[in-house]
């Protein structure tokens, strides 16, 4: 990665669809085994769908400058958040469920970069390296 770059930050396909499969998968069990869970499981699984693929209208772009990082953060991470690369203090990342989070402290607080947004998994992991190197500091996971 060589500065200035900007990377789509837009959920996949793969993402909305695979929110909305597990909604209809929850509506399914629902029909043979009546209960509020499912039934309340299906409607927000569908409802995180819809919103992705409504955020999908909007296109952002995680933006990479000699002196920081812009990343598009709070709700359907439509605000950009500005980080230095000197006020790094960690780098590290999450797994949840069949997603990677890559978690960035500051001393501002904590940002997240969810590979669902990318285009690709790999650039999480090439955006983790950079931005360890960029720090200055190499972390362990664990």
């Amino acid at each position: 990665m060589n500065p200035p770059c900007s990377i789509p930050y837009n959920p996949s396909l793969r993402a909305c669809a695979a929110f909305c499969a597990l909604g209809i998968g929850s509506g399914a069990i629902n029909a043979w085994f009546p209960s509020l869970i499912f039934t309340a499981g299906e409607v927000g699984l569908i409802a995180i769908a819809a919103l992705l693929i409504v955020r999908r209208r909007w296109n952002r772009f995680l933006v990479i400058t000699e002196h920081g990082l812009s990343v598009p953060s709070g709700f359907l991470r439509l605000r950009p958040r500005t980080i230095g690369f000197a006020s790094i203090q960690r780098v590290w990342v999450t797994r949840l469920f069949a997603a990677d989070i890559l978690r960035v402290r500051t001393p501002q607080g904590e940002v997240e970069i969810h590979d669902i947004y990318l285009p690709q998994s790999k650039v999480l992991w090439e955006l983790k390296g950079f931005l360890e190197s960029k720090a200055g500091r190499r972390w362990h996971e664990g």
